[in-house]
């Protein structure tokens, strides 16, 4: 009986160790693969392309519900692939060039990478088994909705990554063995949940749960 345990427990520590490798590698394959598809302006592309626009090039002033963070996200990923102001978002359908394509969807994508991750340390973090938490982030890994919204320049990725990276670093700070690697963890914590609100104002509901997180501890 002694054994048995020990070597279930054996395999829940190994898988615990694998299991968020193979979550990312199937991110990185879901993502990133095939990311210039469709090659032409898709969604409400046509209105975050111009702001990447503006805020990287033109400098003109678009005005519009959501607030910059995620915004200044999307135009990093375009700075970074040299992106220089000349694509059209005049409408849906519009063809991209062959390599700004990528850049334009890169940060999205990113986030897509870490969802899963993120969720299955939210799920261990709240005592979920190692099997359960891998089944959360396999299923989510997996559905088509979450890939289609992270392969395209939207940033609701950025805002869900940014909201479970936060949650994640809040049960981190129950867990700090140190006052310093709980303070760290706290400033995570605080540096995401800002960038959630700074994404979507909806993004408030994440500091009601982190408040009442912390009134119930």
């Amino acid at each position: 009986m002694v054994r048995l345990v020990s070597r279930r427990c054996t395999g829940c520590h190994a898988s615990a160790r694998w299991a968020p490798g193979l979550l990312v590698l199937l991110g990185l394959a879901t993502h990133l693969i095939g990311l210039r598809h469709p090659a032409e302006v898709t969604f409400d592309e046509v209105h975050w392309g111009r702001s990447v626009t503006a805020y990287c090039c033109t400098g003109e002033r678009l005005f519009d519900v959501h607030p910059p963070h995620g915004k200044l996200l999307l135009t990093l990923g375009a700075v970074l692939g040299g992106y220089d102001g000349r694509q059209s978002f005049e409408s849906i359908g519009r063809p991209y060039g062959a390599q700004l394509i990528f850049w334009l969807r890169l940060m999205p994508a990113l986030s897509g990478v870490l969802i899963p991750l993120l969720f299955f340390l939210f799920l261990r973090g709240v005592g979920g088994s190692v099997a359960t938490a891998w089944l959360g982030g396999l299923l989510l890994a997996l559905d088509n909705a979450f890939i289609l919204e992270t392969r395209t320049m939207l940033f609701d990725g950025i805002l869900v990554a940014s909201t479970l990276g936060a949650l994640v670093c809040l049960l981190a700070v129950e867990r700090a063995r140190s006052s310093h690697v709980a303070w760290a963890w706290t400033v995570a914590c605080g540096a995401l949940a800002g960038l959630v609100v700074g994404t979507k104002f909806t993004g408030l509901t994440v500091w009601v749960l982190i408040a009442a997180w912390l009134g119930s501890a």
